[in-house]
């Protein structure tokens, strides 16, 4: 069974979530997929916009990735999701009908078949940000957003899912209830 914790985040609430991160475990921060099996630490993680794999090496000593076929016969190296590592999925800033727009990121593991310290690692990091987020404003997507995160939605910033939805009056009903006009006195 999987789990996740979805997020709305700017590079400063993920610097800061970085840090609790780092703080307790020894931490690597890669890529899920590359050009290779050996895993390489990202030197600066706060501004990807590709799919990253959080490694906790006390609960794995050693990771590399495992080559995957692509339909188009091409090879490429991926981290198994099996693995007790954590997929950190980055919001990432885009425009969305001429707004600023900031995509949800997540935190996700996979739970099936791993022991306590796995699930004690990633209910830890959890919890931080349910104390230290703020839960999402639009509902309906759920998750939190980190503080920088919040005072840009609040000066006007667009909160969209983790993909960019096609420009359609629902999805631009949806935006609009974000920062309803305000209504004359």
């Amino acid at each position: 069974m999987g789990k996740q914790i979805q997020l709305h985040m700017l590079p400063d609430d993920t610097r800061t979530l970085w840090g609790f991160i780092t703080a307790h475990d020894p931490i690597t921060l890669t890529l899920k997929s590359g050009d290779s099996k050996r895993v390489i630490p990202l030197a600066d993680p706060f501004g990807e916009r590709q799919v990253m794999t959080l490694w906790n090496h006390s609960l794995l000593p050693s990771l590399e990735r495992k080559p995957v076929v692509s339909t188009e016969g091409q090879i490429y190296y991926r981290i198994d999701d099996g693995l007790p590592v954590l997929e950190f999925s980055p919001s990432v800033a885009c425009s969305w009908d001429e707004k600023n727009a900031l995509l949800q990121g997540r935190i996700y593991g996979l739970f099936e078949s791993h022991d306590r310290p796995y699930i004690l690692w990633y209910d830890s990091i959890t919890r931080w940000i349910r104390r230290h987020f703020i839960r999402n404003p639009v509902t309906s997507l759920g998750g939190y957003i980190g503080p920088a995160a919040w005072e840009w939605f609040k000066a006007g910033g667009i909160l969209l899912p983790m993909f960019s939805p096609p420009h359609t009056d629902e999805w631009r009903s949806f935006v609009d209830q974000q920062h309803p006009a305000e209504t004359p006195s």
